[in-house]
């Protein structure tokens, strides 16, 4: 009996110190859970924070692409009134000439070379104006390509 005594005592100690050591085991464990929570946590919020961050950088790049899409709609605004100003020059070159050579080939053609020289001057004149609004365009678009480069 003494012997089996002895046996349950050695049982009982071999199981106390497989208890002590899942004891250790687990608090172990319990930390380790602990810190790879805090690690968690630290990544959700960096995560959140460079959502945030992608959103706003998305946002910015989208107003960028607003102002230069408006940019490039007054520069081609501008390059039309341009090209309509140039063609108004002409047509006041060619009524000037036209006036010279009236006004210059005899006295007789004086009302046809002031019609001529009219018809520059509205010319001219519009022409002036296109490129009055071309420049107020190509300020604009600067503006805006201004805007979308800060």
């Amino acid at each position: 009996m003494i012997l089996h005594y002895e046996k349950a005592n050695t049982h009982y100690e071999e199981a106390n110190t497989h208890y002590g050591k899942a004891k250790t085991h687990y608090k172990t464990a319990n930390t380790l859970y602990e810190k790879a929570n805090t690690h968690y946590e630290k990544a959700n919020t960096h995560y959140e924070k460079a959502n945030t961050l992608y959103e706003e950088a998305n946002t910015h790049y989208e107003e960028a692409n607003t102002h230069y899409e408006k940019a490039n709609t007054h520069y081609e605004k501008a390059n039309t009134l341009y090209e309509e100003a140039n063609t108004h020059y002409g047509k006041a070159k060619t009524h000037y000439k036209t006036a010279n050579t009236l006004y210059e080939k005899d006295n007789t053609h004086y009302e046809e070379a002031i019609t001529h020289y009219e018809k520059a001057n509205t010319h001219y004149e519009k022409a002036n104006t296109h490129y009055e609004k071309a420049n107020t365009h190509y300020e604009k678009a600067y503006t805006h390509y201004e805007k979308a480069n800060t």
